[in-house]
């Protein structure tokens, strides 16, 4: 398991999907993520990597990075990570943000919580 930053790369046995698009590389890069705030991107080199969007049965879309060769995962603010062959799920953590909880009073004074 790789994590960097917000992405994070799980090794997954190799199997077939129902449906699967390849994603193209740009710049000879594949970007697997751009940063929040500054854009900088977390890359591969194109020539090393495929990353598809997948789906089966279930139609759930998996990115599904496959590793060709040994490569880097690199991006601007971080330490490139070395990742080896194989068949990776990628994982994009997500902040949590609540919703505000919103209130309402009836005429009686009663107080009800809407979620």
């Amino acid at each position: 398991m790789y994590r960097q930053g917000d992405v994070l790369i799980v090794p997954m046995k190799k199997r077939k999907f129902k449906k699967a698009r390849r994603r193209r590389p740009e710049n000879g890069r594949i970007i697997l993520a751009y940063g929040e705030a500054t854009g900088h991107a977390h890359t591969m080199d194109g020539d090393a990597v495929r990353l598809f969007d997948a789906s089966d049965d279930d139609d759930l879309i998996t990115e599904v990075l496959v590793v060709d060769e040994p490569t880097l995962l690199t991006h601007q603010e971080h330490h490139p990570i070395r990742v080896p062959r194989g068949m990776y799920r990628v994982i994009h953590q997500r902040e949590y943000v609540p919703r505000p909880r919103a209130y309402s009073v009836n005429w009686a004074g009663t107080v009800t919580v809407v979620d």
